[in-house]
């Protein structure tokens, strides 16, 4: 049986020359490779043992790589058994703690692959951009539930998440009504089947149209108040008629018709009394006709010698 040679003694306890530093995760490492050696010579077993890379042994040695070590040793895919077996004693030993003790949902069944800062990164940019009810496992694609949200999630993110579950829930209930009084974020059951459209907050006592959408019409049905309402409305929708005609329309100098130019040149006739006049400057027509366009009024850019051609 061919079993490949280990590091000289040291590799992973940091020798350097004569002078020794003791490195408790190096001979971890070389104990666990020790125990792997002997297992596949008491077994038979003919696959190579890999050790863990030059690479790998210095990111163990330095603290700050803990992270980076975490993700690379979960993600390398090791090319034979035995090596993976060896990388994962590397990362139980290392950078376990940098991951999450269970799978992003309780019903996912691949490995967790995913350091838990990734993770809350995750969620953290999934809340930004989704629904808050649709944030998935990275890996799988699984809806993360209340738990899993609750465990994962940065404080602030999961703050947020349970202020909305929470609300979807009372939503959800039905007649649930939000109070619409300006200061009052309460709620509660509006009992719809009573036939009172009258909804009075245990909270802050203020009351409001369930149907209208608004405070209270103190004194007035619901039907009293569309007949008030109605009117007034109308009255608006006239009144804003009116505006619109006055800017976009004109009188007819003859006859006070008033008149709106869809398109064509400024040579209009009344359709009323079929009075012809300037659009510009109202000045009548006839005259213009036999006399030029000294007969527009001054300030027309018809006027006089003006730069544009009366049609």
């Amino acid at each position: 049986m061919l079993v490949t040679p280990l590091p000289p003694p040291g590799a992973l306890t940091g020798r350097t020359g004569n002078a020794t530093k003791y490195d408790p995760i190096g001979a971890e490492v070389e104990a666990e490779v020790a125990s792997l050696r002997l297992m596949l010579v008491l077994t038979g077993t003919t696959a190579r043992l890999k050790c863990v890379t030059i690479t790998d042994q210095r990111l163990l040695r330095n603290e700050t790589h803990g992270h980076a070590l975490a993700c690379m040793l979960s993600r390398s895919q090791p090319r034979s058994l035995t090596e993976g077996i060896v990388r994962v004693k590397v990362r139980s030993l290392r950078s376990l703690r940098h991951f999450p003790k269970r799978a992003q949902t309780a019903h996912c069944t691949h490995d967790v692959n995913t350091c838990r800062r990734c993770l809350r990164k995750w969620i953290q940019s999934s809340f930004k951009t989704k629904l808050w009810d649709q944030i998935n496992c990275p890996e799988c694609g699984l809806r993360m539930q209340y738990d899993d949200i609750r465990e994962f999630a940065p404080p602030e993110i999961f703050r947020r998440y349970d202020r909305l579950a929470t609300r979807a829930a009372l939503e959800a209930i039905p007649g649930f009504r939000w109070c619409i009084a300006k200061g009052c974020k309460s709620g509660q059951v509006h009992d719809e089947g009573s036939g009172t459209p009258r909804f009075k907050c245990v909270s802050c006592k203020a009351s409001h149209c369930v149907v209208h959408g608004i405070m209270w019409h103190k004194g007035e049905t619901c039907t009293e108040y569309d007949y008030r309402t109605d009117g007034k409305i109308k009255k608006a929708e006239e009144k804003a008629s009116k505006k619109l005609i006055k800017e976009l329309a004109k009188q007819c100098p003859h006859c006070k018709w008033n008149i709106q130019k869809i398109s064509g040149c400024d040579h209009m006739t009344c359709s009323k009394c079929r009075y012809e006049f300037c659009w510009q400057c109202l000045a009548p027509y006839k005259p213009i006709r036999d006399m030029g366009n000294s007969m527009h009024k001054p300030g027309c850019e018809y006027y006089a010698d003006g730069t544009r051609v009366w049609v």
